[in-house]
């Protein structure tokens, strides 16, 4: 099996990018799937809903929109399902909040600039990041690692499971 679960995956561009690009087939998660996908995605709850098996799933964005005890119930649900779990978001950190409000704010509709902001608001700082997914793969057989990218432009959680 080479499948990829891309939870949160909106429209599903990434998931259409991966397939064309890759040829790895997947299916896409989210709790307001669009009409028009041009791939699969099912409606469902992540954080409660059982998900189809997956040699990995991603999370791209998304885990800002949680709350620290949702994201800990994510990767458990998650880690019932697929091999391995890459969560990619943004870092709570003034650095690229200013680089943002400074750089792209302008530019952008004020609605979107105003998202952008409040998604810097809600992130994870790198040391919450740590201690949520620690919290999470505790008397577990997981393992992962962490990165924070320069500028704190954004992290990457890559946990793993096995057995």
């Amino acid at each position: 099996m080479h499948k990829v679960l891309d939870i949160g995956c909106a429209d599903g561009a990434l998931l259409e990018q991966i397939r064309s690009e890759l040829g790895i087939d997947g299916i896409g998660i989210d709790l307001y799937p669009p009409a028009d996908a041009t791939v699969p995605i099912v409606q469902m709850d992540a954080v409660r809903d059982t998900l189809p098996p997956a040699d990995v799933a991603i999370a791209m964005a998304m885990t800002h929109h949680l709350e620290d005890e949702d994201v800990i119930r994510l990767i458990r649900n998650v880690r019932r399902s697929c091999r391995r779990f890459i969560i990619l978001d943004l870092v709570r950190h003034p650095l690229p909040a200013f680089l943002f409000r400074a750089f792209i704010a302008p530019f952008v509709h004020r609605i979107t600039a105003s998202d952008g902001l409040l998604s810097f608001e809600r992130a994870f700082t790198a040391e919450e990041m740590r201690i949520t997914v620690e919290k999470a793969l505790a008397q577990s057989n997981g393992k992962w690692r962490h990165m924070v990218a320069p500028f704190y432009i954004r992290q990457v959680a890559d946990l793993s499971f096995s057995g």
